[in-house]
């Protein structure tokens, strides 16, 4: 639950359902609030090394709280303090500081800037509206997401509780760039980034959404067409693409949909319509001229050998011949990896009595 407060020079609040209070505040304003009538959470502020020094002793001191809080460079999380306390305090922090990371590799992937946007907010609960997690502020997590968020590094193989990650991407989704039937995909395509830039993983090999080239109509891209792409030109194609449609937001689905393919045309430096054409894009005159100046690229490979009779039509269909050699690959226009593993500097100061 979230509350607008007309701030007053003096004046107080009493919070109807109880829970953390944490304030959104402009840059350069400080305030000192006295807390009466409530019980200490265990806290872990990750800006502030002696909290994280600390924090073994400090959830042992709290342990029969039922909830106990982490505020994050770039997340607040409020945990089940008993999924904490029987989990290594290191394991806990890990995760936190994963979280905050994968957070931060979001926003330099669409252009955002992670400092100056306001901290995302989970929280675990026993009754939520669209169980298991749903987005927003907070974005929620049903109840045994608390034990989850402790247990990421097991689940490294898996793509580091991806479950998680589209949630988030749902707050950070590339609404300008995102196409027919995508409001459940462009969310996930951060899954795959995630999982090459900060896990090590490969997530550019299974489903490369083949399945829709049996359709003669289009009903807007999955996810494995944003795993072909990565598969081929890197995770900078997108991520370019990402950045540029934010820059000039398409006015409707039919001007998002041209726009997508000229930047992924310019982008990636090739004419990639016969390649669009597997999914039935459709493509104005315009939008095939602006690629149709660049060299033309059709990947022949198992996908494309499975559906031959449909890549022998997109390719008759294209007018010149199309190179299959391996592209080359896209480099990402920003910094992925600015802000990771590091900290800013600590912005709250408790003093307890």
């Amino acid at each position: 639950m979230s509350t607008a407060i007309c701030m007053r020079k003096k004046g107080q609040y009493v919070s109807p359902h109880g829970g953390p209070l944490f304030l959104q505040l402009p840059q350069g304003i400080s305030i000192t609030i006295l807390l009466e009538n409530v019980y200490r959470y265990p806290w872990l502020d990750l800006q502030n090394q002696g909290s994280v020094a600390s924090f073994a002793k400090e959830l042992k001191e709290y342990s029969t709280v039922p909830w106990l809080v982490i505020s994050g460079d770039a997340m607040n999380s409020m945990l089940r303090t008993v999924d904490v306390y029987t989990t290594k305090t290191s394991e806990v922090i890990s995760s936190a500081r994963y979280f905050d990371d994968a957070i931060k590799v979001m926003h330099n992937y669409r252009g955002s800037q992670w400092q100056e946007a306001r901290s995302e907010m989970f929280v675990a609960d026993i009754q939520i509206s669209s169980p298991p997690g749903h987005f927003g502020y907070p974005w929620m997590g049903s109840l045994d997401w608390s034990k989850l968020f402790t247990m990421w590094s097991d689940s490294i193989k898996l793509g580091g509780q991806p479950g998680f990650l589209d949630v988030i991407g749902k707050n950070l989704q590339v609404e300008e760039a995102t196409l027919k039937g995508g409001d459940e995909v462009t969310n996930r395509v951060y899954r795959l980034l995630v999982e090459d830039v900060l896990l090590g993983l490969n997530p550019y090999g299974g489903d490369m959404d083949t399945n829709r080239w049996n359709s003669s109509e289009y009903n807007g891209p999955g996810l494995g067409y944003y795993r072909y792409l990565g598969k081929l030109f890197g995770y900078g194609l997108v991520g370019n693409a990402f950045i540029e449609a934010r820059k000039k937001a398409p006015k409707n689905e039919t001007e998002r949909t041209q726009l997508w393919i000229k930047h992924m045309c310019i982008q990636s430096g090739y004419n990639l319509v016969a390649f669009h054409k597997m999914w039935n894009f459709p493509m104005t005159d315009e939008t095939q001229s602006v690629c149709k100046r660049l060299p033309c690229f059709f990947p022949d490979d198992e996908y494309t050998k499975s559906f031959q009779s449909k890549t022998d039509t997109v390719l008759n269909e294209s007018g010149g011949s199309c190179s299959h050699r391996e592209p080359k690959k896209v480099e990402f226009r920003g910094d992925i990896k600015a802000g990771l593993d590091r900290v800013r500097p600590q912005n709250i100061f408790l003093t307890f009595q």
